[in-house]
């Protein structure tokens, strides 16, 4: 593996037919890798198992039609203003150092080649190496999250080992509250309300995720293999919100339902091994449309 670049950018612009061929031919990449260690909001291991399957026979047509199907209002505004929000995090973060947009990443270690990711914005240093990534996420209806969201942690911890990152920037925007909204196909030129979390790069989460991830692509190729089990409300709930309600937790039942998942000995002693360790992050930034200008992040 060099140690200068890390990774290798495969050809194939995102969205384009190669890109999502090469995409298929990825055991898993970052956008499904919450789901592939059952921790996906919407789907489980065994449907994107499922998935899988079906894109690797699909034809090109095929392959294109089924990347329509996804596409729709919240996708379509994300594309928009995904380069306002990079730009906008490089201002405050990286003081306005150029972004590179990367195509579909592997790591250049020959035996990981089986993942990938497709990082929405890098900056280089002088040397070329990669300094930073920012992701960059929108929604019109969504508002600021309090947090970073459990299944893009997930996508961070796939995008920062294939790049061989110790940390790295997760950008959330909307549109300020009261303003009018434009076409979804079109960026925010004005009123653009930004939230940047840090993440850092845990080992412990990712020697979690490469357990689960075994099982993922035991049930990739076996559909009869069993299945990691589904826990995405329950991950949510113990990463951010079990330590506000601890004086609640008769009460509550996601920490009753997670003591219960807990309550075998050898689960107790070793809580990580079935709940995913807790990631270390930190919120770095808020920034309003009519923020004063101040400089980079220190």
């Amino acid at each position: 593996m060099d140690a200068f670049r890390p990774y290798v950018e495969l050809p194939g612009e995102p969205g384009s037919v190669e890109w999502l061929r090469r995409r298929a031919g990825l055991d898993v990449t970052g956008a499904d890798a919450a789901t592939a260690v059952g921790c996906g909001e919407h789907a489980s291991p065994e449907q994107l198992a499922e998935q899988k399957r079906a894109d690797r026979r699909a034809t090109d047509a095929e392959l294109l039609a089924r990347s329509a199907e996804f596409d729709n209002v919240h996708t379509r505004a994300g594309r928009a203003n995904e380069e306002p929000i990079a730009q906008r995090a490089a201002w405050l973060l990286l003081g306005g150092a150029p972004l590179t947009a990367l195509r579909l990443c592997v790591s250049a270690d020959v035996s990981e080649r089986w993942y990938g990711a497709t990082p929405d914005r890098v900056a280089f240093d002088q040397e070329g190496r990669v300094r930073a990534a920012i992701e960059c996420k929108f929604s019109f209806f969504a508002g600021l999250p309090s947090h970073p969201k459990t299944e893009h942690v997930f996508q961070l911890h796939m995008q920062m080992r294939v790049l061989r990152l110790r940390w790295c920037y997760i950008a959330y925007g909307t549109r300020r509250t009261g303003l009018p909204r434009p076409s979804y196909d079109e960026p925010l030129l004005g009123g653009l309300a930004l939230r940047v979390f840090k993440v850092e790069f845990s080992p412990e989460l990712w020697d979690w995720m490469l357990r689960r991830l075994r099982a993922y692509r035991k049930l990739l190729s076996d559909p009869d293999a069993p299945e990691p089990p589904r826990m995405h409300h329950w991950t949510s709930h113990l990463w951010f919100e079990r330590s506000e309600c601890v004086r609640y937790e008769d009460c509550c039942t996601s920490c009753r339902s997670i003591d219960y998942l807990l309550h075998p000995l050898e689960a107790r002693s070793e809580p990580e091994r079935y709940f995913p360790p807790a990631p270390r992050w930190r919120l770095v930034r808020d920034y309003e449309p009519d923020e004063a200008s101040e400089g980079p992040e220190q």
